[in-house]
């Protein structure tokens, strides 16, 4: 399997939503990411004989109130539309870490798009449920590989290796 770990509350929102990028080009932008991750879950899949997946992993510290801009909402539903529809069994798991306060209220708003099954692979952990999700988080990835700021050992919070 592969990780994808993503700090939302890091993104520049101005630039994803800049009016020259539109929302076809940030389209066609996570089309591509999508489609290389989809190959790389392939060749995985062909070599190991079992059917790969992807642990998703987003980091919402830092993530403001005024990062959620509509435009921005309307560029996450559709996307999130998107992969449901062209990658239904991407995802083993997708685990939310360090969700803001306000993240129940865009839950409700943003989970209604989600059919069941997808909803069953996400689980959301505030920053007081970081032990909980170092827990769940290990159930995929070896605590040497994990960042410390999820309760792991390594410094290198950027990315995760392949899950064994």
């Amino acid at each position: 399997d592969l990780s994808d770990v993503l700090f939302f509350g890091k993104a520049d929102v101005a630039m994803l939503l800049a009016p020259e990028l539109g929302e076809a080009g940030l389209a066609q932008y996570y089309t591509l990411v999508l489609e290389h991750r989809s190959m790389l879950l392939d060749s995985r899949s062909r070599r190991s004989g079992q059917m790969a997946k992807l642990l998703m992993i987003r980091d919402f510290e830092g993530l403001s109130l005024g990062m959620l801009q509509p435009r921005a909402m309307r560029v996450v539903s559709a996307r999130l539309g998107w992969i449901q529809r062209c990658f239904p069994e991407f995802a083993r798991a997708i685990l939310l870490v360090n969700t803001p306060w306000a993240f129940a209220a865009a839950w409700r708003m943003v989970s209604g798009l989600l059919n069941a099954r997808t909803k069953e692979r996400v689980q959301a952990f505030s920053a007081k449920e970081l032990p909980e999700a170092r827990a769940r988080l290990l159930e995929f990835v070896d605590a040497s590989v994990l960042p410390k700021r999820w309760g792991g050992e390594a410094d290198d919070a950027c990315c995760l290796p392949p899950i064994p």
